[in-house]
């Protein structure tokens, strides 16, 4: 039986994330993954945990139409407790028309310059790590994104949003031992 996904985005890194992802568990290893315009209802930049969480609970909400599951994910940064830092913070989404599957990827401190010109200029961070590391290439920013360009190509992108959508894969597989 095939499966169909749609993941909330258009954004070619976070549909390849999905495929890659979904094909790790034997009940998705024929899934269709496609992506789709969706709404995240929040921020461009989502400056905590639950406006995080809500932008990939909408997105993959908005992305559930005619599909078995939808599949949002949305980063954010948000306050380090304890100092004064801001953290990424990479929220998955999975919705099976009843029910949200969530998943974290790792956290990351930003370079305070970076996020403190993003927040007081209500960009997003990616713009910000272009505009004062210099980056020329503005498309490398969705291939390798904050963590590539931060980590020297250490953690890419994908590596990195895998992470959330496999915690979100495994909330979906345990999820009857939640009755």
């Amino acid at each position: 039986m095939i499966v169909e996904i749609k993941v909330g985005s258009k954004n070619r890194v976070k549909i390849d994330v999905v495929k890659g992802a979904v094909k790790q568990f034997s009940a998705f290893s024929k899934a269709h993954v496609t992506g789709v315009q969706a709404s995240s209802g929040v921020s461009r930049q989502p400056k905590s945990l639950e406006e995080t969480i809500r932008g990939a609970m909408n997105r993959a909400r908005n992305a559930f139409r005619g599909c078995d599951y939808g599949i949002g994910i949305e980063d954010g940064i948000m306050p380090a407790p304890l100092v004064s830092e801001w953290i990424n913070v990479s929220a998955c989404v999975i919705y099976d028309g009843s029910k949200s599957h969530i998943g974290l990827a790792p956290s990351f401190v930003y370079p305070r310059k970076v996020a403190e010109a993003a927040l007081s200029e209500g960009s997003e961070i990616g713009e910000q790590l272009h505009h004062l590391r210099k980056v020329e290439h503005k498309s490398s920013s969705e291939e390798e994104g904050a963590i590539g360009l931060l980590s020297n190509g250490l953690i890419s992108r994908k590596d990195y949003l895998k992470l959330g959508v496999l915690m979100a894969l495994i909330h979906l597989e345990n999820s009857r031992l939640n009755k």
